[in-house]
């Protein structure tokens, strides 16, 4: 893997380098984020036909926005948006991406045992919600070594550790189809 390419370096591949780290803050929502991507991913499509949308998502599985960081959101209802039940719904909203084609990657990078603290019915921790967020077991990954990980968040498809292994493994699985420019003979 190039150490030298800035999708590597913000992972952390780069030796000395730590990658992209989380100011935090504001809270974490990515129901939104997964239905954002979505729809971009599905707008593009129309310019590059027969190709394959992807979407990654590297998280600790734990949404735990507030009410003030999500303005119109309700307060109650647990559907999309709403600052109740927000682990469930960005399993929805990428159930919803992968039954419109997309491969969803999940990688649980650090997920703890306890979170998702918005969510009670029904209940899920954060690794439930990475591996839920996943399209199928083999695009789930977990860096369950990462700080704040539990041994209780592995995945049972992919033995990959380390977000350097686990980008591999995901570049190796999408290196199998080649992207060829329209109009090509």
């Amino acid at each position: 893997m190039s150490t030298t390419s800035n999708v590597a370096i913000a992972a952390g591949a780069k030796s000395g380098c730590t990658g992209v780290q989380a100011i935090g803050g504001a809270g974490t929502y990515y129901a939104q984020v997964i239905y954002a991507a979505q729809a971009y991913l599905v707008s593009e499509q129309s310019s590059y036909p027969n190709t394959q949308n992807v979407m990654i998502l590297l998280s600790d599985g734990d949404a735990n926005a507030t009410s003030a960081h999500m303005p119109g959101a309700s307060t109650t209802s647990g559907t999309y948006p709403s600052t109740v039940q927000q682990c469930n719904q960005a399993v929805t909203a990428a159930a919803a991406a992968a039954k419109a084609g997309t491969k969803v990657y999940a990688v649980a990078y650090g997920a703890e045992a306890s979170g998702c603290t918005t969510d009670t019915k029904p209940a899920i921790t954060p690794c439930q919600t990475m591996e839920g967020i996943a399209s199928t077991s083999e695009y789930f990954f977990s860096d369950y070594k990462a700080t704040g990980g539990t041994s209780s968040c592995i995945s049972a498809s992919q033995p990959a550790t380390g977000l350097s292994q686990i980008f591999t493994a995901i570049l190796q699985d999408l290196s199998s189809v080649k992207l060829i420019p329209n109009n090509t003979t």
